[in-house]
């Protein structure tokens, strides 16, 4: 690792069992929510699963090698202080789908500012390279059974 990779955010992700009625839920219902310190992808699928990613953001700047490294007590705790604060729809809330959680974890999100953005005839700009991608990227990978 280089002294331009550091950590800003975390992300816990979960598959939860969808045992209540909402509308705004049907299989294949996108739901990406989007505010100044985390980000909601909820991914509503069949046999009543609902795929969830929360981003975010942590309190201080991390760099290597003491980055924050979750049991799953301490991400537990994380969670039940942030699940009451996110609507995903008019109906529901994140603290419905940790309820019903049958899968989750933790995990940090690790970012690096590369000096070089180019080799050869390849070029990354804009979203490409974006950390606001990851959450529709892994929200279409699920969408098209790409996990």
């Amino acid at each position: 690792m280089n002294a331009s990779d550091f950590i800003t955010r975390f992300c816990a992700f979960g598959v939860s069992n969808q045992d209540f009625r909402d509308p705004a839920l049907f299989p294949g219902a996108l739901q990406i929510l989007y505010n100044s310190h985390r980000c909601n992808t909820i991914f509503s699928s069949t046999r009543n699963r609902v795929f969830w990613f929360l981003i975010q953001k942590h309190d201080r700047l991390y760099t290597y090698p003491d980055i924050p490294r979750y049991t799953t007590s301490e991400a537990e705790g994380i969670m039940e202080k942030v699940v009451d604060k996110m609507h995903v729809t008019e109906n529901t809330n994140m603290r419905d789908l940790w309820e019903r959680r049958s899968k989750f974890a933790m995990t940090s999100l690790e970012e690096v500012v590369f000096e070089k953005w180019w080799e050869g005839r390849v070029c990354l700009v804009g979203d490409s390279v974006h950390k606001a991608c990851f959450p529709l990227l892994c929200s279409l990978m699920f969408r098209n059974n790409i996990v």
